[in-house]
C-alpha cells in the first residue's frame, strides 16, 4: 500500500487542495487566531500559503501524493527556521488583517503558550493532514517516516511535533511510531468562547 504514496514539496498550485487539510491540524487554535473582521481561518490561510513563506506558506511544506492524489500536507522545521517562518507570519497577519490586526494581536500570542518553539537541533512536526477519503491507507504513517530520516540524515538529535489533547486518535499513531509524551501545555487566557484543546509535545530521539 504504501508502495503507491510518494512526496514532493508543496507548489503554489496545490493551494486548494491542501488548506483544509492544514486547518484540520488544529481548527479551534485557528478559528481562535484568524477567524475574525469578517475573515475565516480558511481564508488567511489561503492568503500565507500563496504568499509562500510563514508557518503556513507553501514553500515550507511537504506533500503526500497517493498515486497522483494530494492526499496529505506537512510542515517540518527547526530552531532556527522558526524565527524566520514567525516573522513572516507576523507580517501576514498586520497586512491581511491591517488596523483589525492590533485587536486581535494577542490571540497570535496564544502559540507561543501551546506550543513551545523547537531546540535548533531538533526537527519539528506541524501542519500535519490527512484527506478524509485517504484515511486507513497509512498515509500519515509514511509522511511521518519519510520526514523522520530526512532528519536523521540531516543530523537532528530530536523529531518532535504537539497533538491538541483531545485528538485521542493522533496520540495513538505517534506512540505507535515511537514518539513518546515530554510535557503538556495549556491556554487559561481570553479564547473569545473556543473551548481550545491543550498540546501534548511528543518526541522521538534520533
Amino acid at each position: 500500500m504504501q508502495s503507491e504514496i510518494t512526496f514532493r514539496r508543496a507548489r503554489l498550485d496545490d493551494c486548494e487542495a491542501v488548506i483544509a487539510l492544514i486547518y484540520s491540524s488544529g481548527p479551534e487554535l485557528f478559528d481562535l487566531i484568524f477567524e475574525h473582521s469578517g475573515r475565516t481561518s480558511l481564508d488567511f490561510l489561503r492568503y500565507e500559503f500563496q504568499k509562500g513563506s510563514g508557518f503556513f506558506g507553501y514553500k515550507n511544506h511537504t506533500v503526500a501524493l497517493y498515486g497522483h492524489e494530494v492526499a496529505g500536507i506537512g510542515a517540518f522545521y527547526d530552531g532556527v527556521q522558526y524565527s524566520r517562518l514567525n516573522w513572516a507570519t507576523t507580517l501576514h497577519y498586520f497586512a491581511y488583517y491591517k488596523f483589525d490586526s492590533l485587536k486581535a494581536l494577542k490571540y497570535l500570542k496564544v502559540v507561543s503558550v501551546l506550543m513551545k518553539k523547537p531546540d535548533n537541533d531538533v526537527l519539528y512536526i506541524a501542519n500535519v493532514g490527512v484527506a478524509p477519503e485517504m484515511r486507513s491507507k497509512g498515509i500519515g504513517s509514511a509522511l511521518l517516516n519519510y520526514s523522520q530520516e530526512i532528519a536523521r540524515k540531516a543530523g537532528y538529535k530530536r523529531y518532535e511535533l504537539d497533538v491538541a489533547t483531545n485528538n485521542p486518535r493522533g496520540q495513538q499513531l505517534y506512540t505507535r511510531l515511537g514518539f513518546q509524551e515530554k510535557f503538556q501545555r495549556h491556554y487559561k487566557g481570553d479564547s473569545r468562547g473556543i473551548e481550545l484543546p491543550g498540546t501534548v509535545r511528543m518526541a522521538i530521539d534520533l
